[in-house]
């Protein structure tokens, strides 16, 4: 070993880079054992490289809508590490770890967990937390901020201000003040929340503890726990469920008023490792759980390539052309899988959640023409499952379906003994429906031989996603009786809400915006299961939604919801008129809404409960200014009567479930993109009736559109028109 490898220094930053040797380990573990200031050391380049990380992440944020080629961003091609390496950093990892997270029988230095994020935290000392710093058996008072704390055990928990609290074991902790909760892995059961009214004990589960004065609470968020309360029997919750220590009455737990820790979402490949699968299908699959795309199969051990996992791995064999990317001059022979995330929307649309891609890479050695370059990417769509291929080819419209993408490239070399890594990683978009993962062996030299990726393979392909910790959100509900917004007696917390950091829940008699009001956050009507919900905003009246938080008009099963614009609404982001609820409306009457950066979806969800009557109604002069808009499941319905305008820069009609109608009496329709799906159609119900499409459409072409379905009582006119310097068409009924 050289004079550098024995620099204790330079072994910490092979370790942290994952690039360390067995010799070295062996070397290090030694040392870190020997010298209490090495493992501080340790400690602090950790809390070093979560800074940088955190640092990247939050300049990286969602991947751009720019056009990629083939993805962005997309670093230079260079050398991954092996895959040995990578099993070494992980034993690396679990074995230093005891330095830094002591188990039961060794304690060193009654270190319990290390912090992992924070937000403007500090302690009572002043001392401002730290990612990285150890938290030991000692008493804490954290009096400002937010932090996620990691045990040695996997177990992450999340706390803010003001909270007291001590961790009396490794798995067992007191909270004498504030709002915890706590992420507990398999294998971690019965981590225990001692507090001054009981036990809360873990069963496997995400769950939520409070204390404020004499009132203590647990909420279940996934899974079990066990209530020991003092003068009552033990107790289990399960997913969804609150109770208040002492009492028997258990409630509808609430997951946004307590700080959250990361936690996985239960998504993954299938048959990552090609064990069990089918043949790749031709083309895009159109359904989750298939690979599909060029010629390809699953094999077993071959040309002196052993699988990394299982007994087969994937051999690419050639490109199709109808598959391939032209505009980047080279070709690729490309697989895909479809992942969906609807059962994750809230999360997604919460933001946070990322992704995290790897595969293996490998190519039998073959003459210096053979191609070496191998890569993986994401990209996530909004929309429905079985129109992914559609979607797939307009990815670079400016209006497609397509949210974000990214992606990765290797160089493999000439060696069949090791395969090569390769990683993707990115935030998922809020808005996201489904994730299309990609695999390719690229064409990097260039030649005309037939299935010249023969000797190419790729393996150990595995996905996972993970939301961030956060802290808890803020809220705001109406108490239920009529009034105006501006009266802090109708708010369950006797105050008006706080626009920038309130999420705005509604149910309950009519909520009147009178004046201007402004929101950043979430605003729900009628949020919970039967809840009745309705929003009147006035003619004198305006909300001005900004920022990233989302509007709902319906939630949950049963739930009605109702809102009326008679001023003025302006949105960002998304936009949900009805979503697994029973009925929800929206009536713009006399007055405007002006959607931007943003979709509005009706009726979200099919097969997900009742069906959701969802209809968008403009009239009386009303209108409506969207970026994009789709009636997606259920019973969608637009419907434009008495000089009523909507003017979209896209508007889908039909998803694959259920029916959709956009029914036009007395006003305008404006669509500069025009799309349709299963069950939509579009009426034109008498002379006053207007549609408006960007381009040159006559009778023919309109009836050409895929899906469409069209009802009129007469054969429309088709006049040529000039908007902006662009040539649209004006349909209407002849009188």
């Amino acid at each position: 070993m050289s004079a550098e490898s024995n620099d204790t220094e330079d072994l910490l930053d092979r370790y942290l880079d994952g690039t360390i040797e067995p010799e070295e380990l062996t070397l290090l573990d030694h040392e870190l054992k020997e010298q209490p200031a090495l493992r501080q050391e340790l400690r602090s380049r950790i809390r070093l490289h979560g800074l940088l990380s955190d640092h990247y992440r939050q300049e990286d944020g969602d991947a751009g809508l720019t056009a990629m080629a083939p993805f962005l961003p997309l670093p230079p091609p260079t050398k991954s590490r092996r895959l040995p390496a990578l099993a070494l950093a992980a034993a690396a990892v679990i074995a230093l770890g005891l330095y830094l997270f002591p188990r039961q029988g060794s304690p060193r230095d009654n270190e319990m967990a290390a912090v992992q994020r924070v937000a403007n935290a500090s302690w009572e000392t002043g001392e401002v937390v730290e990612i990285g710093e150890v938290v030991s058996l000692e008493k804490r008072n954290l009096v400002e901020g937010f932090l996620e704390m990691e045990m040695a055990n996997g177990i992450h928990i999340a706390i803010e201000s003001p909270a007291v609290f001590q961790f009396l074991s490794e798995d067992r902790l007191r909270l004498d003040r504030g709002h915890l909760s706590a992420q507990v892995p398999e294998g971690a059961e019965g981590f225990t929340v001692v507090t001054s009214a009981g036990e809360v004990i873990d069963l496997g589960t995400r769950f939520g503890v409070s204390v404020e004065g004499d009132a203590v609470e647990a909420h279940v968020f996934e899974g079990e726990i066990k209530v020991n309360s003092k003068g009552t029997e033990s107790i289990l919750l399960e997913k969804e469920e609150a109770i208040s220590l002492g009492k028997k009455k258990r409630y509808h737990s609430d997951a946004e008023s307590f700080p959250m820790p990361s936690y996985p979402l239960p998504v993954a490949l299938q048959d990552g490792d090609f064990e069990i699968g089918p043949v790749p299908e031709a083309g895009i699959p159109g359904k989750v759980g298939h690979w599909g795309g060029d010629s390809a199969s699953f094999v077993g051990s071959t040309s002196g390539i052993t699988p990394v996992s299982g007994t087969r791995m994937l051999q690419f064999h050639a490109t199709r052309d109808h598959l391939s990317e032209p505009e980047t001059g080279q070709q690729a022979s490309e697989l895909w899988q479809l992942v969906d995330l609807s059962a994750f929307s809230d999360e997604v649309n919460r933001g946070g959640v990322v992704a995290d891609l790897q595969a293996a890479f490998n190519r039998a050695a073959q003459s210096p023409d053979t191609d070496t370059k191998f890569g993986i990417g994401i990209t996530a769509f909004r929309g429905s499952i079985p129109d992914a291929a559609e979607y797939w080819d307009r990815k670079r419209e400016p209006l497609s379906e397509r949210l974000s993408q990214a992606g990765n490239e290797i160089l493999t070399d000439a060696d069949p003994s090791t395969w090569e890594s390769a990683e993707c990683r990115f935030t998922v978009p809020r808005g996201t429906d489904f994730l299309m993962i990609q695999v390719f062996a690229f064409e990097d030299v260039r030649n005309e031989e037939e299935n010249e990726f023969s000797g190419h393979f790729a393996d150990a392909i595995h996905l996972a996603l993970q939301t961030e910790a956060r802290p808890s959100r803020p809220r705001a509900e109406w108490e239920g009786g009529a009034g105006s917004w501006n009266n802090p007696k109708n708010w369950k917390a006797g105050r008006n809400p706080d626009g920038a950091r309130d999420e705005i829940f509604l149910q309950g008699q009519e909520c009147l915006v009178d004046h201007r009001i402004e929101l950043k956050q979430n605003l729900t009507i009628a949020p919970h299961n039967d809840s009745i919900g309705i929003l009147r905003i006035s003619r004198e009246g305006a909300l001005e939604k900004s920022g990233t938080g989302q509007l709902i008009v319906g939630y949950n099963e049963g739930a009605i919801a109702e809102l009326i614009i008679e001023g003025r609404l302006l949105t960002a982001g998304p936009v949900f008129i009805g979503r697994n609820n029973r009925r929800s409306e929206v009536h713009v009457n006399q007055g405007s809404w002006v959607s931007r950066e943003g979709i509005i979806r009706m009726a979200q969800y099919g097969n997900r409960g009742p069906d959701t009557a969802s209809t968008l109604r403009v009239s009386n002069g009303g209108s409506l200014t969207a970026e994009s808009m789709e009636l997606v499941h259920d019973l969608a319905t637009i419907q434009i009567e008495s000089g009523g305008t909507i003017d979209t820069e896209r508007l889908r009609v039909g998803g694959s479930e259920g029916a959709a109608l956009v029914a036009i009496q007395s006003g305008v329709l404006r669509v500069r993109q025009l799309e349709f799906g299963s069950g939509g159609t579009m009426q034109l119900l008498s002379a006053d009736a207007v549609l408006e499409l960007a381009g040159d459409w006559n009778s023919e072409s309109l009836r050409k559109v895929p899906d469409s379905r069209w009802e009129w009582s007469s054969d429309p006119t088709f006049e040529s028109i000039q908007v902006d310097g662009e040539t649209w068409t004006r349909i209407r009924l002849p009188r």
